[in-house]
């Protein structure tokens, strides 16, 4: 009888952990600087692919150094458009928006945008 039940117990651990692992996997970290990113490396940016839209490199932060994160192509996806990544400046501190897929729906240009993924001098109250 307890045999039955600690299989049934750990059926049921086994089975939560499958369903909230991938919910973990999929958590994105807030990455904030006290300073301005360093200028992005010069990249060659490849001529176009079919289906494919090219994600510009950009500074990440890993083992708590900076570390460039080259380009790379993403497959495009219907109904979508692609945010490249950035810095941007919040008050006193910058933040790391990673490129990410947003709706077509809400579009805004980017053109804004310094060509190298930062947005010097354009502060965000938050």
């Amino acid at each position: 009888m307890n045999i039955r039940k600690s299989l049934l117990a750990m059926s049921c651990v086994l089975v939560l952990g499958a369903i909230a692992a991938p919910l973990t996997a999929n958590a994105a970290v807030s990455i904030y600087l006290n300073f301005a990113p360093p200028m992005d490396h010069y990249e060659e940016v490849p001529p176009p692919r079919v289906g494919y839209e090219w994600s510009i490199g950009y500074w990440d932060i890993q083992d708590h150094q900076q570390a460039w994160q080259p380009g790379h192509w993403e497959r495009v996806r219907t109904g979508y458009r692609f945010a490249q990544p950035r810095w941007v400046k919040y008050d006193t501190r910058w933040k790391l928006e990673r490129g990410h897929w947003k709706t077509n729906q809400h579009h805004h240009s980017d053109s804004h945008h310094h060509k190298h993924g930062h947005d010097h001098g354009k502060s965000k109250n938050h």
